[in-house]
This record gives C-alpha cells, sequence and structure tokens, in this order.
C-alpha cells in the first residue's frame, strides 16, 4: 500500500496507483498522517489524540479514536472481516503502528539524497560544468520524479504543531536542497536559460540561501547578461547586509570576480535548439559595385567571431540590391564556419505576429507557448527567449543573423529587435537588417528600432545606384551582346542604377531579342510598365495563373494555388513554368514559390480588375478556411475577406476579429489593434451588424489598445462600449468594459482633471438597473462611479460610494471581491486629506490578499502601503520594504509596479544625493520604457528620469523636459518654473510664470505637490496671495513628506511651509516651521534637502 504525506494524506493501490483511496473526513486523513509520522513504530493514544485535536481535545477523544481507527483500517483493508487483525494498521500495549506501506516522504528523502551524494563536488562548484550530459540528464529526471512527490505542507492534516514541526522543517529543508542541485545541474548541462527563470523565483523565495545567488550569476553570466549576473550579487549583498548584518561569504566574492574577468567556466556553452540550414540563393549575374560595403561588413563579422555583438542596416531604395548583399555576406559567413540564420518579413501584413523571429529560429509556435496573462510580461518573456537562444547558438560558432525587409515587420518582432540591441552583452553574433530608406519616418515602430540600434552603433549602409562600369557588367550578364556600352550608360541613367530595375530592362532585351539601346529608347521609364511587358510575353493560361499567385501573395503555396484554379497541382505547375523560365517567379522548393521581387508581384496584382479581384480574394479566404490549420492563418483569412468586396462584408469583420483575437493570444497587442480597428470600419458598411457586435469589437480594441500605449484610443473605445452597455441594458457587459480601464490601477483612470460626464451617466443609469439587492455587479459599478468622479469635486459621494462598495463587498462574503473593493477604493479616495483611512485600506489589502494565495494583488497592496508610508515620513524600514516590492514585481514580471516602485525610491536616491544609486534605477526605467506598453506609463517614466536636476548639480536635458512638458497629463509647468528657479535663470522662469495662471485647486493626489511649488514661487515672486492660500493648505500635513501620489517624494512639508510663510513677510513662523524642517531631513537623511533649503534661508532671510 502507498501512503502520500507531502500534502494532505492520500492512499493508493500500488496495482492501480492511478486511483486514490477515498479518505474524506480530515480526522480519518490526519489520524493515517499521524501514524506514518513513526512508520514501523507504534504511536500512543495519547500521541494520535494530539496529532487529532491538539492540545484542547474532547474527553470523548480516545474512544473516537478507535471509531477512526477502525474506518482507517477497513478503508485499507475493504475485505478485512469484523475483529480480523489488519495487514497495515496493528495494535499493542505500546499503541497502534502502521506497517508493511510505501511512504512518499521515504522515496522522496531517498532519491533527492542520492541525486546530491552523487553530484559530489559539483554541489559547491561556482561555475558547474556537467563532464557527463547523459548522467546529468538522468539526474535531473531523478529529482524532477522526486519533486513531483510533493503535494503541499508535509502532514498537512495534524492539527498538532509541536508533533510534526521537525519532520516538516527536515522535509522542507530537503526539498530546497533537491530545488538547488536541481538548478546547479541545468547550469552545468548548459540549460542556463531555462536556469534563470527558476532561479529568480527561488532567491525571491529564500533570499538568504547564497548558492542560489551564485547560480543564478552565473546563468545570467553564461547567456550574455554580465551586467545583470553583477546585479543579481549586489542584490545579495544588500539582503545580507540588511537582514543578518554579515558580507557575502568568500565563494560569492570569488564568483563576482570570475564573472567580472569572464574567467574560464563562466561563458560555458548552453544548450541550443538547432534551425534548419537555410538556402542563401544569389543571382547568375555579376556582384559588382558593392564590394566596399560588403567589406565592411565582413569586418563586423570579424568582430562579432571575437565575441563583441555586431549590428548593421542595409538601407536603400526597392531594388537596390538590399537582399543581394546580406546573402553574399550570408555565403561567405557560412563558408567561414558560421551559423546563418535568416528571417523574412511578409509584404502581406498577414504573417503571424513575430513571423521573422519565427523563421530564423524555425520555431513556429514562439509567443504562442508565453500564457501570462500580463502582456507586457509575456512579450519580455518571449525577447529575452530570443535573445538567450541566439546567444545559446553562438557559443559553438558565431551566428549571422539576417532580417530582411523590416519595412514590412509587424510591432512585435521590431520590438524585439530593440530587446535584442539593448540587452545583448557578450555573444559571437552579428545582426544585419535591411529595410527601404525613409521607411523608419513612416513606421514609428521601425523608427524606434532604428534609434535603438544606432544606440548600439550599429553600422549604417546606404545603398545607391551602381555606377556606369558596374550597371554594364550586370546588363552583359544578363543581355549578353545585346549590351553596349551606350545603351548600357542610357539604361544606367534611366533607372539611376538601380540593380533591380536594370536586370528588368536586361531580361526583356533577352526574352524580345531586341538591342538594349533600342528598348530603352521606345519603352516607358517605369520599371511597372518593363514588368507588364515582360508579363505579357506568357501563354493567356500561365498570365492567369500568375495574377492568381499575385492575389495569395508574394509566396504562393501550391496547395492553395491549384484548388484556387480548380485545376490539380501539376497542372498548376505547368503553368508557373513559362513565368519561372523567365525570372518572375522562384522555385522554393516544398511546393512554395516566390515572386522575383515585390514589385513584381504587385505589378501582376495591379493588372487584375476590381471583380475578378474581389472573386478571387473571396475563394482563397474559402479555400483557406476549410485548412486545418485555418486558425493558425486567421490574418491571412481576414485580409482575403477584407478585398473580397462589399458582398462579404459580414465575413470580413468577422475574420478581421477573429484575427485581432489571435494577435493578443500571443500578446502581440499593436497588430491585435490593427485587426480590431479594421474590423469595426467594417462593421460599419454591414446592414446586418447589431450593437451587441460593436461592443464585442469595441471591448477587444480597447484591450488591444490598453497594452500597446494607445491610451486615448483605449478610452475612447471603452467609453463607447460602456454607452452601448447602457443602451442595451447590460449592467454586467458595462461592467466588462470598464474593467479595462480599471484593472490593475495604481492610479486614476482619467487624465488629469478630467470627467466623462456620458460614462458616470452610464454607470448611475446601471446602478439604477441593478436595484439594491447585493450582487458583485452593483459593488463593480459602484466603485467605478467612485473612481470616475475623482476630479469631479464631488468629495462626499465618492467618500459615500467607496464606502457602500467596500461594505457591499464584505456582506458577500468575496475575499477576492473585497480586495479589489479594498484597492479600488484607495485609488479613488486618493486625497492627502484620506491618507490614514487609505493605509488601513492598503493593510487590509494585503492581509486579505495573502490569505487566499494572490501574492500579485498582495504586493500591488504592498506597493499602494509604501506610496502611503512614504507621505507620512515613516521610513523605518521603508528602504528594505520598497526594495522588496521593486524585486518582486521584477521577478513576478509585474513591470507596471516595478516602474512605480523605481519612482519612488530614485526620489530617495534624489533627496540623499546618492547619484549612483539613482544612475543605476534610471538605466532600469530606460529599460522598462521599452517593456512596457501600458497606456499611463509616460508621466511615470519621464516624471522619475527629471526628478535628479531638480536636487542635484546635474543639467536637466532640454529634449527630455520639452517632451515630458509636451506629454505629461498633468500640470508640469510650475514644476518646470521651479526647476528653472534652482537652475539659476529667474528671468525665464518669471516669464513663464507670467503666462500661466495658477490654481489653488481641490484636494487631490498632486495638490500638495502644486501647493508646495505655489510656494516657492511666490517666495521668488513675491506672490503673497498664493503664499497665504497654500499655507493654510499645506499646515495640517506639517512633520510628514511632500509627495505627489507614488512619487516623487520632495521633502519635508514643513520646509515649503517656512517658504510660504517668508512669502508673506512672517519671519518668526518660517524660522518655526524651517527648524522642524531640518530635523526631519536630519531624520530622513536627505542631505540635498538641506542644501536647498540652505541656501533659501540665506537668499530670503529666515
Amino acid at each position: 500500500m502507498w501512503v502520500g504525506v507531502l500534502g494532505p494524506a492520500v492512499v493508493r493501490d500500488p496495482s492501480d496507483p492511478e486511483r486514490a483511496i477515498p479518505l474524506k473526513a480530515a480526522k480519518h486523513r490526519a489520524l493515517l498522517a499521524a501514524l506514518a509520522l513513526h512508520p514501523g513504530r507504534p504511536v500512543s493514544a495519547d500521541v494520535l489524540v494530539e496529532a487529532l485535536w491538539g492540545p484542547d481535545a474532547p474527553e470523548s477523544a480516545h474512544a473516537t479514536l478507535h471509531t477512526y481507527l477502525s474506518v482507517v483500517r477497513r478503508t485499507l483493508e475493504p475485505e478485512l472481516a469484523p475483529r480480523a487483525a489488519s495487514r497495515f494498521v496493528t495494535s499493542s500495549d505500546a499503541g497502534y503502528q502502521l506497517q508493511d506501506v510505501q511512504l512518499d516522504s521515504v522515496e522522496f528523502t531517498e532519491r533527492v539524497s542520492a541525486v546530491h551524494a552523487a553530484l559530489g563536488t559539483l554541489a559547491q562548484d561556482i561555475a558547474p560544468t556537467a563532464g557527463d550530459p547523459a548522467a546529468a540528464a538522468s539526474r535531473l529526471a531523478e529529482l524532477d520524479a522526486a519533486l513531483a512527490l510533493w503535494r503541499g505542507d508535509p502532514y498537512a492534516d495534524v492539527v498538532g504543531e509541536d508533533l510534526v514541526q521537525a519532520e516538516r522543517s527536515r522535509l522542507a529543508e530537503l526539498r530546497v536542497q533537491a530545488l538547488e542541485d536541481r538548478a546547479t545541474l541545468l547550469v552545468a548541462a548548459g540549460q542556463s536559460a531555462v536556469a534563470v527563470g527558476e532561479l529568480e523565483a527561488l532567491v525571491a523565495e529564500h533570499p538568504l540561501r547564497e548558492r542560489l545567488w551564485v547560480l543564478l550569476a552565473v546563468a545570467l553570466n553564461r547567456v550574455g547578461r554580465q551586467a545583470d549576473a553583477l546585479a543579481a550579487l549586489e542584490r545579495l549583498r544588500k539582503t545580507l547586509d540588511r537582514d543578518l548584518g554579515i558580507q557575502p561569504s568568500p565563494a560569492v566574492r570569488e564568483a563576482q570576480t570570475a564573472i567580472l574577468r569572464q574567467q574560464e567556466g563562466m561563458t560555458a556553452p548552453a544548450a541550443a535548439t538547432p534551425s534548419a540550414p537555410v538556402d542563401l540563393v544569389v543571382p547568375d549575374w555579376p556582384f559588382v559595385g558593392r564590394e566596399a560595403e560588403l567589406q565592411t561588413l565582413e569586418e563586423l563579422l570579424r568582430t562579432a567571431g571575437q565575441g563583441t555583438p555586431s549590428f548593421a542596416a542595409i538601407v536603400g531604395e526597392p531594388g537596390a540590391g538590399k537582399s543581394r548583399i546580406s546573402s553574399e555576406l550570408g555565403l561567405r559567413a557560412r563558408a567561414a564556419g558560421a551559423t546563418v540564420l535568416v528571417g523574412r518579413c511578409s509584404p502581406d501584413e498577414d504573417a503571424p505576429p513575430l513571423w521573422p523571429w519565427r523563421t530564423a529560429l524555425g520555431d513556429p509556435d514562439l509567443g504562442a507557448d508565453a500564457p501570462d496573462a500580463d502582456h507586457d510580461a509575456a512579450r519580455f518573456a518571449v525577447a529575452e527567449r530570443i535573445r538567450t537562444d541566439l546567444v545559446a547558438r553562438a557559443e559553438q560558432d558565431p551566428v549571422v543573423l539576417l532580417l530582411e525587409d523590416l519595412h514590412w515587420a509587424d510591432a512585435s518582432s521590431l520590438r524585439v529587435l530593440r530587446h535584442l540591441a539593448a540587452h545583448l552583452d557578450l555573444a559571437r553574433l552579428l545582426v544585419l537588417c535591411t529595410w527601404r530608406r525613409g521607411s523608419e519616418t513612416a513606421n514609428p515602430a521601425l523608427g524606434e528600432a532604428a534609434e535603438a540600434l544606432a544606440r548600439r552603433h550599429a553600422t549604417h549602409v546606404e545603398l545607391s545606384g551602381l555606377g556606369t562600369e558596374a550597371a554594364f557588367d550586370v546588363l552583359r550578364a544578363v543581355a549578353g551582346d545585346r549590351v553596349d556600352e551606350a545603351a548600357a550608360a542610357a539604361t544606367r541613367e534611366r533607372t539611376e542604377g538601380n540593380p533591380f530595375f536594370l536586370i528588368e530592362y536586361a531580361r526583356l532585351a533577352r526574352d524580345e531579342g531586341q538591342p538594349l539601346g533600342e528598348l530603352v529608347g521606345s519603352t516607358p521609364r517605369t520599371v511597372s510598365d518593363v514588368v507588364r511587358q515582360r508579363v505579357r510575353q506568357l501563354p493567356e493560361a500561365s498570365r492567369d495563373a500568375l495574377t492568381a499567385g499575385a492575389v495569395i501573395g508574394r509566396v504562393v503555396d501550391l496547395e492553395l494555388l491549384a484548388p484556387a484554379l480548380e485545376v490539380p497541382e501539376t497542372t498548376a505547375l505547368d503553368l508557373l513554368e513559362p513565368a519561372m523560365a523567365i525570372d518572375l517567379v522562384q522555385d522554393l522548393g516544398a511546393d512554395r514559390f516566390l515572386f522575383g521581387h515585390a514589385l513584381v508581384r504587385d505589378t501582376v496584382y495591379g493588372e487584375l480588375g476590381p471583380s475578378r479581384r474581389e472573386r478571387m480574394h473571396a475563394t482563397l479566404a474559402t479555400l483557406l478556411e476549410a485548412r486545418p490549420d485555418a486558425a493558425d492563418r486567421a490574418a491571412e483569412i481576414a485580409r482575403h475577406w477584407a478585398a473580397a468586396g462589399s458582398r462579404h462584408v459580414d465575413k470580413a469583420w468577422r475574420s478581421a476579429a477573429a484575427a485581432g483575437r489571435a494577435a493578443m493570444a500571443v500578446h502581440a497587442g499593436e497588430e491585435s489593434a490593427a485587426h480590431f480597428a479594421s474590423a469595426l470600419s467594417l462593421l460599419e458598411q454591414d446592414p446586418t451588424g447589431t450593437r451587441e457586435d460593436r461592443y464585442e469589437l469595441l471591448v477587444g480594441y480597447a484591450e488591444a489598445c490598453r497594452w500597446s500605449t494607445r491610451m486615448v484610443e483605449m478610452t475612447a473605445a471603452a467609453d463607447e462600449a460602456i454607452a452601448i452597455a447602457a443602451d442595451l441594458g447590460r449592467p454586467d457587459l458595462l461592467v466588462a468594459a470598464s474593467e479595462i480601464e480599471y484593472a490593475g490601477a495604481v492610479w486614476q483612470i482619467r487624465t488629469y482633471g478630467t470627467v466623462n460626464e456620458d460614462v458616470v451617466r452610464a454607470i448611475r443609469q446601471a446602478l439604477e438597473t441593478v436595484g439594491r439587492d447585493d450582487s458583485p455587479i452593483r459593488c463593480r459599478l459602484l466603485l467605478g462611479l467612485a473612481a470616475e468622479l475623482y476630479y469631479a469635486g464631488m468629495e462626499h459621494e465618492i467618500d459615500a460610494l467607496v464606502e457602500e462598495g467596500i461594505a457591499l463587498a464584505r456582506r458577500l462574503g468575496d475575499t477576492a471581491l473585497l480586495v479589489d473593493a479594498l484597492q479600488s477604493a484607495y485609488v479613488s479616495a486618493w486625497r492627502r486629506s484620506t491618507i490614514h483611512e487609505r493605509v488601513a485600506m492598503a493593510e487590509e489589502s494585503v492581509r486579505l490578499a495573502q490569505e487566499i494565495g494572490d501574492e500579485r494583488t498582495a504586493l500591488v497592496g504592498r506597493f499602494l502601503l509604501a506610496a502611503a508610508r512614504c507621505a507620512l515620513g515613516e521610513i523605518d524600514g521603508l528602504d528594505d520594504e520598497l526594495l522588496d516590492v521593486e524585486t518582486e514585481a521584477r521577478s513576478r514580471r509585474m513591470y507596471f509596479l516595478e516602474m512605480a516602485t523605481l519612482g519612488l525610491e530614485i526620489s530617495w536616491a534624489a533627496l540623499r544625493g546618492d547619484m549612483e544609486r539613482h544612475e543605476v534605477i534610471a538605466a532600469r526605467l530606460r529599460e522598462l520604457d521599452d517593456v512596457i506598453s501600458m497606456a499611463h506609463k509616460s508621466d511615470g517614466l519621464v516624471g522619475a528620469l527629471l526628478i535628479a536636476p531638480l536636487w542635484n548639480d546635474v543639467e536637466a536635458p532640454t529634449e527630455l523636459v520639452e517632451t515630458y512638458l509636451g506629454i505629461a497629463n498633468v500640470p508640469v509647468w510650475a514644476a518646470y518654473v521651479v526647476l528653472l528657479l534652482r537652475k539659476g535663470d529667474p528671468g525665464t522662469a518669471r516669464e513663464i510664470w507670467d503666462g500661466v495662471e495658477y490654481e489653488v485647486g481641490r484636494d487631490s493626489w498632486y495638490s500638495e505637490m502644486n501647493w508646495a511649488l505655489g510656494a516657492e514661487i511666490a517666495l521668488a515672486f513675491g506672490e503673497t496671495d498664493i503664499a497665504a492660500q497654500v499655507y493654510e493648505r499645506l499646515l495640517p500635513w506639517q512633520g510628514t513628506m511632500l509627495i505627489s501620489g507614488t512619487g516623487p517624494c520632495s521633502g519635508p512639508i514643513d520646509a515649503y511651509l517656512a517658504l510660504a510663510a517668508a512669502a508673506v513677510g512672517e519671519a518668526d513662523l518660517a524660522t518655526t516651521h524651517a527648524e522642524a524642517a531640518l530635523e526631519l531631513c536630519e531624520t530622513w537623511d536627505v542631505p540635498q534637502v538641506v542644501e536647498w533649503f540652505d541656501d533659501l534661508r540665506e537668499r530670503h532671510g529666515f
């Protein structure tokens, strides 16, 4: 009999291990677990009673125990006769004994101990490397089998804690040892990328285990993240100093030195999944006129081969030869022993997200296996997976990654390229990108990628036309003796040396048997006309096949072309032969064909009449929908239905919506938003479309916009969906739409100072519809209305709504709903005057979230509580708590929360003059700017980066200031005036001040910052009325910290009270406040505030 105690007690018959024998009552499970605690030894009745009832056992406990023993015996042995001796549970004068059973705790101990012993010195090696990969894999499998036995807390059913505490601790320590050994084996076996994710979670759970931190640092370094590896060891040092007051061990210091020096073993090879070799085909005309550019790229390849990642971009007009030069480099790299990967972007706008990366790495499911509901976290995980994959491939041989035609790339793919440029530290990797000239201006996502490459000092290769001599060589190679020097010069002049245009003229001369000089003189000037003339040489049936192929796309799948033409596949092949013979299409193999250039495909497609084109698109859409892989080709189906004309508009918008959902499933917010926008536009043309249909599309669009930094579009779509839900009388739909804006919010949902009256009316109407009965929907409507009224100046109603919403959640007994209610209420009630109530809300939300095991929501509550503690100036343990929240948010990939926490930390660093810490945080914030796509990020990110100039002797970056003034949703001009004053430019400050109207305003999350800035400006410019007003507003909060919402912290409010008092001529009062402020500055250790404040006191005499 098999008995499991690593979790709730369970029994299985070894002959049928999949079937559990039920022990339904908790006391029965506790009895079995207590017996299993002492296998093969008798356990007294008193001990068993304590195990079942604890120290407060009832008088009937011993009698009841006998009943429970009988039940357990019959459960283990259903055929046991009355009064017959049990095989498994025996009794004697010494007590009761469990015997002849297999215990999972014993199996777990034996397996883990055996593996640990087998590891030997590998378990202590700083940089473990597996000498025998097969043995390492076997031991990994053994540990996985052991860890699979663990189902929860050991002996979970036993009530008497004293009886099981020692054994629980032993088993828990053994489990951590198993996890540590497993991580050792992963790192040793070259699976560092996998190890990083597991070790991040382990160090968060066990922050004092040095071995785990060392393994994490080594794994990070081995995947090319040296900076992160050193940062991990620094986190360990701070943790040990904070919690234990000790320094790291010599082993940790040795690992740090080895990583800094990149000693042998620190960059051991990692496992990589090889992809199939890519065919690099170059045409048969000579490679001329680009020798210097190719030499530059070959020098980059040599640099990459020495371990320094290199980046390059080839830019030129269509047909300039970008693909040719990248292929030539690829062939030379492959001949030199490098691995060449090619990712080509599709011109048809219907390839799945990440298409160039999927094709380059040979992973068709890339992105689909990252199920994290936080799309930013999932996208970062995918980008990091790609980066580590490339680093791993480059361990053995240099890697050349060719990313072609990025002007057609999806936003998700370009985001990965930015990630690679930002985070690739060490690797024998050359990344070569190509795109059309000017595309980086027309496509913002490509523009951002180009900027990231420029920051990485990527080599920029600009292709112009071929010279006359090179043009002659190319023309002669294709058209032979039909080309003389004069014709070559004329053709070169007409085409401006564009290689593709030259080739098309030469092919036409070759195919028609004419001298090139005569052809150039008689042919229209556009290359499209040249292509049309060449297409007209084909038999009519072949022209029809070619035009059908153009509707399919630049790459033509024979399995799709043949049924579209209603001919057998062999016939379709025959029809394409003439086009291949004159180089209009190329045979890629596997029944796939490629138009020789996108311009060829575009020209052929343009020859189709509207009706025929629509019919062909409809045919292709129908064929694709019937294929087994239709779900993976949702965007392609949507493209065809959208082009199929008004008769199919219902299918068009529905397929566009399906494509939007498919894109969101792989965390491609930008692509999803584009599909949903198309669906909404198409729905307007469908007379059968309903309001419910529009609601569903708006919700999908709003959700996509939320994750693609489109705040205005998200808000507009969600608000319209709310209005539709109200018109339909569907409060449930209204709540669902509003959740898009409210979900996970730690800031107000509306732009500063705005109220959407239509949404407010809709929510009030929905509240009337649901009535007064308690329900989760009513609770969320109450809290939603409170959130919407934030800037309406209706504090009393907000407080009443918050109070009623929380009370309703309590009555419903729904803990998760109550946690949401408390955190939503915190944000809606965010005023300085409610700070103590908000502290209570945050504390309760943390406690409840932890009770139900929702650690992510608990972390949000901890952040809100830390922000309130900052405001109150309660700094004991605050630095440690902020660091903990930041670290855990990062490990859980809650990047928006990490950003908000860093905003608080960077302000403390600025106030303390800790510029080293400030720069570390600023660097991480810049990284997060590329990671976070949620619409509310701008105020927090850019604002945090501008804190240092306010308090330290550093220049404010003009471009960043101007950007912030342009994008900020809050009235930051007062902060700009103060910045100018502190930087010694009162003239410009006065000019700006005179051009705006200062309003004291209501109590809100930003008001105290506005009041404090007003005090400093009032002192500078003699604005006594303003000084008097802000003094009265700030006075109740003397003794606390000035903060705007979640940051920045800006010194004691008493300092600003002193400025206001000085501005109205109350020197003695100003001195009193100043002395209190300096005491707080000393307590909080903010010397930069003291320096600023002493300067003002000296200048203004108080």
